[in-house]
């Protein structure tokens, strides 16, 4: 069982979530934190669009594996991202 400290927890998000926010600006997509509630994380992914390399822009399911395990490792209690289309 994890004890969670809020304020660290939600600083190793918000971190996390920056550095894929700069991935997926590169092409013109966007994401946003909604929200955190309990071990879940709610993002916005609004994809963007490579005209060069279509299968370059990551779908909503790859960013979901991307970002969840990226947070996991940075705040374990986090059990589940889920990523919204914007």
């Amino acid at each position: 069982m994890f004890i969670r400290d809020s304020a660290m927890t939600d600083t190793k998000i918000r971190n996390v979530i920056e550095t894929f926010r700069r991935i997926v600006s590169a092409d013109g997509g966007a994401l946003d934190l909604l929200e955190t509630d309990g071990s879940v994380v709610s993002v916005r992914y609004v994809p963007g669009h490579n005209e060069q390399c279509e299968s370059c822009v990551l779908t909503a399911t790859d960013l979901q594996l991307l970002l969840e395990e990226a947070i996991q490792r940075q705040a374990p209690e986090i059990r589940t991202v889920r990523v919204v289309s914007g």
